[in-house]
């Protein structure tokens, strides 16, 4: 959606990190129309990938690890992450 509408939405969430998505994803689940807005220009929120101080081994870019960031324990905790991929069968 444009930064600028005149599109009538029923729900307006603001954050496009897990939990942002996740009420995106039951609001238009449940037939409203949705909106996502984020400061950011991608969604994830604090999941991000992110670069990390390694040594030369297998992936390392200039000294540089690839690595993900954010809530690695959520699927660790509870089961509502394998729930939800369950659910929306991804």
């Amino acid at each position: 959606m444009p930064a600028e509408t005149d599109e009538i939405v029923d729900v307006c969430i603001v954050g496009a990190g897990m939990a942002g998505l996740v009420v995106a994803a039951e609001t238009a689940a449940a037939g409203l129309r949705t909106v996502v807005v984020d400061a950011s220009d991608r969604v994830g929120g604090m999941l991000a990938p992110v670069m990390i101080a390694g040594g030369a081994g297998v992936g390392a870019a200039g000294g540089q690890v690839a690595a993900d960031a954010g809530a690695e324990s959520f699927a660790t905790r509870t089961t509502g992450v394998t729930d939800l991929i369950d659910r929306w069968q991804l």
